[in-house]
């Protein structure tokens, strides 16, 4: 999904159509005192003029769009230019907007949605600012509130085909296939470059399992803009569904090179690498997502794998509880695994039987259930006895068991699709 920038300033452009030209007259006379006009304002001037705000806020807000612009984003940067601006002048709507598109390509929602509403309620007519809100509902399943939205844009502009694309996607995620269809394909008629309508066309072929159209639509696509992340990314989501991996692992690092902050290719990329047992490179992979977000569930997850399968049993603690805290309270393969940690190489026997515990309360079937009760019954006896040894002596570690093999489905879902939008 790229970022799009509000762009709409007419006021400006009024302004930089002023121009004013200064002659000698024919008869002025040699001697005749000339009296110097001040100082024509520059191009920068009158922008900020134009936008109502000094020239070092405007220039840090052009500073902040060029960093997004650029050929690898460096969307942190952004952001705090972006903030340096609304310190400043805290009613800039476009600051707003960018602030939301930021948020929106991490993930953030609830800070895209919140971001937005600043925008909208600053500036309530700008299309822009609608379209971004309703992508933001559809991402969090609010379908019938964002196509009021899309609609709304349309009423006003039936040209306007980012609206257009974006009822195409909501059609999509419907399983309205036709509908969506007949979207993109309006806006390619009239512009068949349009590299959004394309990857919506792209998913929506792939969605049918109609996989060769859908690489044929996406090379189209990655031939008009070769830098576009999601582009690669939805190659390689269908060579995984090909069953042809090396080119999925193609594609996916394509999309890490063009954009290094973008996850949903470092979490395939590391699924395909955990199924192939290459644990190390995987850990790289997560490592980096947790890094881009660190609050992301399924990239804490692959990361607590892949750091158990490599032994760095704290560190896969750390993953785990936080998946269970914040993402899945009653997810059993992390309740199970953080009590074999405990119970094995942690060597923390009273903290794996409340994880035991746990598990018994979350409706496991009879032969799981008694398998818990078996292991409470054990380490019970092993806290006891331990508590029972003379103080000097310490109680025996835990020895380190061989890490089990660790799967894309023990861990979640890895995969995701990006549509472009």
């Amino acid at each position: 999904m790229k970022i799009r920038y509000h762009k709409s300033l007419a006021a400006l452009m009024a302004l930089l159509m002023i121009g004013s030209v200064a002659c000698k007259g024919k008869n002025q006379k040699a001697d005749e005192k000339v009296v110097e006009k001040p100082a024509e304002p520059t191009a920068e001037e009158l922008e900020a003029k134009a936008m109502g705000i000094d020239i070092p806020t405007w220039t840090a807000y052009k500073e902040g769009v060029a960093l997004i612009q650029q050929d690898t984003p460096d969307r942190d940067a952004a952001l705090a230019k972006f903030n340096e601006v609304l310190a400043q002048k805290p009613d800039f709507a476009a600051a707003h907007y960018n602030i939301a598109m930021i948020y929106e390509q991490q993930g953030k929602d609830e800070e895209a949605r919140a971001s937005l509403e600043k925008a909208r309620d600053l500036d309530p007519d700008a299309p822009e600012y609608k379209v971004a809100m309703g992508r933001v509902y559809a991402e969090t399943d609010e379908y019938e509130k964002a196509k009021v939205l899309f609609d709304e844009v349309l009423a006003r502009d039936a040209s306007n085909k980012e609206a257009k694309n974006n009822l195409a996607v909501l059609a999509l995620k419907k399983g309205d296939y036709d509908t969506a269809k007949n979207y993109v394909i309006e806006i390619i008629r009239e512009d068949d470059q349009n590299v959004p309508a394309l990857m919506t066309l792209g998913l929506i072929y792939k969605a049918q399992k109609n996989l060769s159209l859908a690489k044929y639509v996406f090379e189209k696509a990655k031939k008009i803009d070769e830098k576009n992340a999601d582009i690669h990314n939805n190659l390689g989501l269908v060579f995984m569904m090909e069953d042809n991996t090396p080119q999925a692992v193609s594609a996916f690092k394509k999309a890490n090179s063009v954009d290094a902050s973008y996850l949903p290719s470092r979490l395939n990329l590391g699924a395909i690498l955990i199924e192939y047992l290459d644990y190390t490179r995987a850990n790289e992979q997560f490592d980096q997502a947790v890094k881009i977000q660190p609050d992301h569930c399924v990239a804490n997850l692959g990361f607590g794998a892949t750091q158990y399968a490599l032994k760095a049993y704290p560190e896969a603690v750390e993953r785990y509880e936080f998946y269970v805290s914040k993402c899945d309270e009653n997810h059993v393969s992390s309740y199970e695994r953080l009590a074999k940690l405990h119970e094995g190489p942690l060597a923390k026997p009273a903290k794996a039987i409340e994880y035991y515990q746990k598990l018994l309360t979350l409706n496991p079937d009879e032969k799981q259930a008694t398998q818990y009760k078996a292991m409470v019954n054990f380490l019970e006896s092993q806290v006891k006895q331990q508590s029972q040894k003379p103080p000097e002596e310490t109680a025996p570690e835990g020895g380190e068991e061989a890490p089990e093999e660790v799967t894309p489905e023990e861990e979640g879902e890895v995969v995701e699709e990006t549509p472009e939008s």
